[in-house]
């Protein structure tokens, strides 16, 4: 997403009509288009009047005229395109960009029996004040929060930082409800959530978003892992749905010299504007490896397109989302907000990552460009720093591909059985792990009777899935089922080194990295890596 952009007049100068008939068509194009207009205006104002005075159910004529402003903007079939009120704006910028706001730091998940902590924010009041993932919210401020929304609980939570707020909570394994008083604070969501040194010599750092702090966040962890000795790097940008787009631009700078480009922005009406590197790199030599997925887009296909373009970092993984168009957000009257998309970004090699999706927004799945080589030949082929070829019009190509997880057709099987209701699924695992928590230590192993309360959970919550078909998939369960426990349990590092060894895509780069002491190491055992279908 670009950064705020004002309209701008366009004048048309040194345009001198040759013939006076030309002024003549010229006049009569533009006084029919005025009176199409005058027509369309006329209309609007019939129905308009006719609604707010004939119609059973009506509005308020200001809420008549925003739902019109809104209509006009879904009509134009721009997928990306929202037209915010001053509320939803600040639920846009604290949800999907990720930006500071004022509260207690914690991420709630909707469940059958009410609204539980799924996380809490380091070192945020809820932190503080001793709150635990899995807690469940039964009033906020002596108000019963039973019915409500998750979204409805969470504006409950926000507020101005200084005020306070009394929440009572319900804890496994305590009788007694716990009620506490939180001031709020500003709360910053952490980009990085962690980092750690692992296998040989190797710094490893999850990118999660791009928000107003990522490149900082980032910069502090490499600095950190460099002062303990890390002589590679794995960057993790799977799952990460982009940002804010000048910090990820900042954040290829980490990697890139100064003066190399890192994109080009291209709108309408106004000449391609290139972004580059404006300081030396803070990883000047190491090997780097980006690990990408389906679900990596936007600014983080910004940050790897730019790497695999200079040959600065080794893309392994599946195939991006392609997401590679701008959208600039329009502050208009009343705190009200216009995010449109008005440009395309392209890689340093002049390739667009955009891919063609479905009408939910959704990456078309009918198309694999990188199906077989006839496919792979009709996508538009560019050339990085050293010669490799890199594709465009289709997200960012990995380099080693490696699918997320390969499972057995009976985990295929099951999968196959909870996408239908992902959330009924998502709910069931997070209640049964959430009992589970306050039970486990840290070399826990799944155990039978934790399938079977799975199971259970699954069937309450109206996911009908035959048992044979469960037990099948037992393997794949028991790494669900031990991922939401530990995450619960011990944090999101601990549950990240517990699935390490059972990472495909990881355990390539980390193999890789232990054999390549230099980049060009690196690109020569990727040239010479085995590449699975995806």
């Amino acid at each position: 997403m670009s950064g705020l952009r004002h309209m701008r007049t366009v004048q048309l100068v040194g345009i001198v009509a040759a013939t006076a008939g030309l002024a003549v068509v010229v006049g009569l194009a533009a006084s029919r288009q005025d009176k199409q207009d005058q027509r369309a205006s006329r209309l609007f104002d019939e129905v308009r009047h006719l609604v707010l005075t004939r119609a059973v159910d009506s509005m308020s004529d200001d809420s008549l005229f925003v739902k019109a402003a809104g209509g006009l903007v879904n009509a134009i079939g721009d997928p990306y395109a929202s037209l915010f009120s001053q509320k939803a704006m600040a639920g846009f910028m604290r949800n999907d960009i990720g930006n500071a706001y004022g509260g207690l730091g914690m991420s709630l998940e909707r469940h059958p029996g009410g609204i539980a902590v799924a996380g809490v924010f380091h070192n945020s009041p809820a932190a503080l004040g001793g709150v635990m993932a899995g807690d469940e919210i039964v009033a906020v401020n002596g108000t019963a929060v039973s019915g409500l929304s998750g979204d409805r609980v969470s504006q409950l939570l926000l507020g101005e930082p200084g005020s306070g707020v009394d929440i009572t909570f319900l804890r496994a394994g305590v009788t007694t409800p716990i009620r506490t008083h939180f001031v709020r604070a500003v709360v910053r969501p952490t980009a990085v959530p962690f980092a750690m040194v692992i296998g040989d010599h190797t710094g490893y750092i999850p990118l999660q978003r791009f928000n107003e702090t990522a490149d900082s966040e980032m910069a502090s962890a490499v600095v950190d892992l460099q002062q303990r000795g890390v002589r590679s790097f794995v960057i993790d940008l799977r799952g990460n749905p982009g940002g804010d787009v000048s910090q990820a631009l900042a954040v290829s700078n980490l990697f890139l010299n100064s003066g190399q480009e890192i994109a080009e922005l291209r709108q309408r009406g106004e000449a391609p504007q290139s972004y580059r590197a404006r300081t030396p790199a803070l990883v000047r030599s190491a090997p780097v490896v980006l690990l990408v997925d389906h679900y990596t887009a936007s600014a983080s296909e910004i940050v790897a397109g730019a790497l695999q373009d200079h040959d600065r970092a080794v893309i392994v993984g599946e195939t991006s989302y392609g997401k590679g168009v701008v959208q600039s957000l329009f502050n208009l009257e009343d705190g009200y907000a216009l995010k449109l998309t008005t440009g395309r970004w392209y890689t340093p090699s002049g390739r667009s990552i955009q891919r063609a999706h479905t009408f939910d927004g959704a990456p078309d799945t009918s198309i694999n460009p990188l199906a077989d080589t006839a496919a792979r030949s009709r996508r538009p082929a560019f050339k990085s720093d050293g010669g490799r070829t890199v594709y465009g019009g289709g997200g960012i190509t990995p380099d080693v591909k490696v699918p997320s997880d390969t499972l057995t057709s009976a985990e295929q099987h099951l999968a196959r059985e909870f996408a239908p209701k992902a959330a009924q699924t998502r709910t069931a695992l997070f209640d049964v792990a959430r009992e589970l928590r306050t039970t486990v230590r840290g070399d826990f192993v799944v155990l039978p009777q934790w399938r079977d309360a799975f199971f259970e959970q699954l069937r309450s919550a109206g996911v009908d899935v035959d048992r044979a078909t469960f037990n099948a998939a037992e393997p794949w369960v028991d790494r669900l089922l031990e991922q939401q426990v530990a995450t619960l349990a011990f944090g999101d590092s601990s549950a990240f080194r517990r699935a390490a060894p059972s990472d495909a895509p990881l355990q390539r780069a980390l193999t890789m990295l232990g054999r390549a002491s230099t980049q060009s190491q690196l690109w020569s055992l990727a040239a010479h890596a085995p590449t699975p279908g995806l």
